[in-house]
C-alpha cells in the first residue's frame, strides 16, 4: 500500500534489472503502474525474476544485495554471508516493518481507559536479502536488517 501517513521514508529503494534498466522508489511510495492502490514495490514485483541488485539509500548510506553472487554491500564495501556458491536463481527478500508504541492510562479497578492512546515512539526496520532452493528442495536465506 502506498505511504499514506505522509511520513518521510528513511530509505528509498532502487533496483537494477538484468537488462540494465533501473527503477527508483519515490518518496510517496506510489506505483507507476497503479498509483492509487499500490506501492512502488508492486512495480518491481512484476519483474522479480529479472532483479539483478536491490539497494536501499538514505541518510548518506547505502545497503545493497546482489542477487547474482549473493553479496551484500554496505556503503560500497562488499561482504558475503555465505561460503557456498550461490544457488541460482536467487530470489529477492525485502520488507519494511513500522512498529508504533502507544501509551494509555487504564483504571486499575474497572480496566477501562482513562485517556486516549498516545503514540510515544516508533521504529522502522528494513530487511533485504536473498533466498534460493537447492536441487534437494532445501531453502537457503541470507538477510540483513537495517534500522
Amino acid at each position: 500500500m502506498p505511504n499514506q501517513n505522509n511520513t518521510m521514508l528513511k530509505y528509498l529503494f532502487s533496483v537494477v534489472f538484468k537488462d540494465g534498466t533501473e527503477y527508483h522508489q519515490n518518496q510517496d511510495d506510489k506505483s507507476a503502474i497503479d498509483p492509487e492502490k499500490r506501492s512502488a514495490f508492486f512495480d518491481v514485483a512484476q519483474r522479480l525474476e529479472d532483479v539483478k541488485s536491490f539497494t536501499l539509500n538514505g541518510e548518506g548510506r547505502s545497503y545493497c544485495v546482489n542477487l547474482e553472487d549473493g553479496g551484500f554491500s554496505v556503503n560500497g564495501n562488499t561482504i558475503y554471508l555465505h561460503e557456498e556458491q550461490i544457488l541460482a536463481p536467487a530470489r529477492l527478500i525485502y520488507w519494511r516493518k513500522h512498529t508504533k508504541q502507544f501509551q494509555q492510562f487504564i483504571d486499575a479497578e474497572t480496566g477501562e481507559g482513562m485517556s486516549k492512546p498516545e503514540e510515544i515512539g516508533s521504529t522502522l526496520v528494513y530487511q533485504i536479502g536473498w533466498q534460493s532452493t537447492d536441487k534437494d528442495g532445501k531453502n537457503y536465506q541470507h538477510t540483513i536488517n537495517i534500522q
